[in-house]
């Protein structure tokens, strides 16, 4: 495989996981105010569509999903702290299953149908067991009382709720076999639709009145209320006698405790050992979890306009296109020609760049190394020095910030090389984009955003390279609007 294919397989798998962790944490919500059809199923189904697409790109596919996994749980303790504990083991469930069937089965497609089927099929069970905790045999008694009064005029009786369990499991499990076939086919049908995919996106208006991406937290409350309230009137109305009165009492007790025990207690020790376990995770996972959100943000602007070029279609239709239009969005828009090299404050990113200059052909742009205490600019075009950072009582015209001072001179002729440099096509590399252009719109600019403004249109067959430090690198991404963009933290990939 060649460096170009790691590097775009790579920004695949960060897409795809961005992604995903948006599904997870506040997708559905925002498909429930959109009022698609099927959400549930759908916020389900887009994750295992997700792992398979990150099997498909990976080289390495079962280590890949399980890193994923763990960025996405992360992900979700920090952005959805009141999601369940069912949608946690979901998604692990998900991850952790994906990672096992794609190591252990050798077809591809194979692995995939096996991977929807107890997905789903585990999503489906999580739910009755939930239930059969909450409200315990009083549940499934009331739903076969239902129904044998129901069916009494027929002379008909049988175990309506074990039919109905095994319908419900059935059908998500099935789903989730149509899920896995269909996902093995995913990237072949995106790469057909992507070109006209994108250009509507560029050519659409966006929507008059934009529902708010807000999560109904509360739906879940409302849905055993119901079930409560179904039970209480099956004992009332079709199981009159003596004992009415006590199996009401002991049916609502019974479950208002399980509640408590489940959503103020359980989860509430569960999610803190969970979160704890999962903070032990290396700082490299950390960081790129604060990269993810980044992208999650410039991933969520695909939304609406990913539904509304659905229009006209039918809702089954509309929705499978609407998954479609969402992950070539999500693949393909938001790959570009703008990378960012971040790393904390002295850890050798200009080291590491001059070393992969000195490696690769057709670079331009500058660098600024510290050479005896002072920093240094280096066109690298040209192999030329220039003092950056200069004393006091320097006679030109200076720059101060912090204990700093650097020259107005060299860092016009820095500007100036940046200006002749930005059509060339190989990269051009800033080093860097510091305080002085993200807080007081000095040092390198205007010429920074009118480059950055320049690469986005994905003129010309350049790459861009931004070296920015980690303290400073949301405050730069909101500056420049670079989210989506490809964060990296080294040069191997490249």
């Amino acid at each position: 495989m060649s460096n170009l294919a790691k590097v775009q397989n790579q920004k695949a798998i960060l897409s795809l996981t961005a992604l995903w962790g948006l599904v997870e944490s506040g997708l559905g919500g925002f498909l429930f105010a959109l009022r698609i059809p099927l959400t549930g199923f759908l916020v389900g189904g887009f994750a295992i569509l997700i792992i398979i697409l990150l099997a498909s790109f990976s080289t390495e596919p079962s280590k890949q999903i399980i890193k994923s996994t763990i960025l996405v749980l992360l992900i979700k303790g920090m952005v959805s702290p009141h999601a369940p504990i069912t949608a946690y083991i979901a998604v692990g469930f998900q991850g952790f299953s994906g990672a096992l069937f794609f190591f252990l089965v050798p077809k591809p497609w194979l692995a995939a149908v096996l991977l929807g089927f107890f997905a789903m099929a585990e999503s489906a069970m999580q739910k009755i067991l939930v239930l059969t905790i909450v409200f315990g045999s009083s549940l499934w008694d009331a739903v076969n009382t239902f129904f044998d009064t129901l069916m009494k005029d027929f002379n008909m009786s049988a175990n309506f709720s074990w039919y109905i369990i095994v319908t419900y499991v059935l059908f998500h499990a099935l789903w989730g076999i149509f899920l896995g076939a269909w996902g093995v086919s995913l990237p072949g049908k995106l790469n057909l639709r992507k070109e006209a995919v994108i250009a509507a996106y560029q050519n659409l208006k966006p929507f008059k009145n934009r529902p708010a991406f807000k999560r109904p937290k509360r739906m879940h409350f409302v849905f055993l209320i119901l079930i409560l309230f179904f039970v209480i009137a099956v004992i009332l109305f079709m199981k009159p006698g003596e004992s009415t009165a006590t199996t009401i009492f002991y049916f609502v007790v019974r479950a208002s405790v399980m509640l408590l025990l489940l959503f103020f207690v359980l989860r509430p020790v569960v999610l803190f050992i969970f979160k704890k376990g999962l903070n032990k995770t290396s700082n490299q996972n950390k960081e790129q979890v604060k990269n993810l959100l980044v992208q999650m943000e410039g991933l969520k602007k695909y939304i609406l306009p990913a539904w509304q070029m659905t229009a006209n279609k039918s809702p089954v239709t509309r929705v499978f296109l609407f998954i479609q239009n969402m992950l070539i969005l999500t693949l393909y828009l938001s790959h570009s020609p703008i990378y960012i090299f971040s790393r904390p404050v002295r850890t050798g990113k200009t080291t590491g760049l001059q070393q992969w200059v000195k490696n690769n052909a057709q670079v331009a742009g500058i660098l600024t190394p510290d050479v005896e205490g002072r920093r240094i600019l280096y066109d690298i075009a040209s192999n030329e020095y220039r003092l950056l950072q200069v004393d006091n009582d320097y006679p030109g015209d200076k720059i101060l910030i912090g204990r700093y001072v650097f020259s107005a001179d060299v860092l016009q002729q820095a500007q100036k090389i940046l200006i002749d440099a930005s059509g060339y096509n190989g990269w051009l590399i800033i080093d860097e984009v510091g305080k002085l252009e993200v807080y007081q719109n000095a040092g390198l600019e205007p010429v920074i955003s009118s480059i950055i403004e320049k690469y986005k249109m994905n003129a010309g067959n350049g790459k861009l390279l931004l070296v920015i430090r980690k303290e400073i690198l949301a405050d730069a991404i909101r500056k420049y609007n670079l989210q989506g963009f490809t964060v990296l933290d080294n040069l191997s990939s490249l």
